[in-house]
């Protein structure tokens, strides 16, 4: 059964990704029309709508000078070197519904506290309260962040660098309740992580991370399990001998596969299961048996 739960007058839906609890009850997106006749300034807002079918439209921000990031790096080589486009950027609500976070631009606290250019990771309460900037970039590229189902665990990537393709990139998680940032990962010069998962739980970061991304054939190209309570336990899913990449910008699926690109995690509530992509032909025969991308399914403690 296919539903319209919108009903646009003006403009239409953001291009961020919209999201849904763990039950299917409420969905959260951003807009700029007038749903509730609170954003006559007709300016981005976050709304969120219940999918029962009484369709209720809340607005949950009340956004006056600020924008919202869609995930785009300066230059297009940090782009594909990320494997990040703004087709993964949106708006995240918790599974339980409680929390949203997102990621924007400016002063979004409508009081001078953060430059107009500015980008940072955000979270707000479902009832608009607790608008809280959990970041402190301070003009560093931000991508991606996660929610935990219980809103309490925030995570997302950040460069050490604004202008360099071999600044290190690291993952940093926020616990809303003791509002501790954590730098996760640590990387130096050319070490940084990929694409990456949050439990459910909250309790770990499944992600992918390479060594020596400019260098020889090096180090190895591995699928890290990691916990966000900054105590670096730390579980390799899988690893592979690494190869450089020097123009990962080249890659697209229409072209020859790269051999040791891992693609796609995504991770179980507990993390106990991790399901990934590769198109890695040295694998042993007894993981794979041709040299096309195919699907993994790993099991770690």
């Amino acid at each position: 059964t296919l539903a319209q739960r919108t009903d646009n007058l003006f403009t239409t839906i953001s291009v961020l990704k919209p999201s849904i609890t763990d039950d299917g009850s409420l969905l959260a997106f951003v807009s700029r029309d007038n749903y509730t006749m609170g954003n006559s300034s007709g300016l981005d807002q976050i709304f969120t709508i219940t999918t029962d079918g009484s369709n209720t439209i809340t607005q949950i921000t009340n956004n006056q000078f600020g924008a919202f990031n869609t995930g785009y790096f300066t230059g297009s080589e940090d782009i594909e070197t990320y494997g990040y486009h703004n087709s993964n950027q949106g708006v995240f609500i918790s599974g339980s519904g409680n929390r949203i976070a997102f990621l924007g631009n400016g002063d979004w606290h409508n009081d001078g506290s953060l430059p107009i250019n500015a980008t940072e990771v955000f979270f707000i309460n479902i009832d608009g309260s607790n608008l809280t900037t959990v970041s402190a970039a301070g003009g560093k590229h931000l991508v991606n962040p996660r929610i935990s189902d219980d809103g309490n665990i925030i995570v997302y990537g950040q460069t050490e660098g604004i202008s360099t393709a071999s600044d290190p990139a690291n993952l940093y998680a926020y616990n809303v309740i003791s509002r501790m940032l954590t730098n996760l990962t640590n990387n130096t010069a050319d070490q940084r992580f990929y694409e990456y998962a949050l439990t459910g739980d909250g309790n770990n970061v499944i992600y992918r991370f390479q060594n020596d991304i400019k260098n020889t054939n090096t180090g190895t190209l591995d699928l890290v399990k990691l916990s966000t309570d900054g105590l670096n336990t730390s579980t390799t899913v899988f690893s592979i001998p690494s190869q450089p990449i020097d123009d990962i910008n080249s890659f697209s699926w229409n072209q020859v596969v790269i051999p040791d690109f891992i693609f796609f995690p995504k991770t179980t509530t507990d993390g106990s299961k991790t399901i990934f992509g590769t198109t890695d032909y040295r694998l042993p025969p007894a993981i794979v048996d041709d040299g096309e991308s195919q699907l993994y399914l790993a099991t770690s403690p």
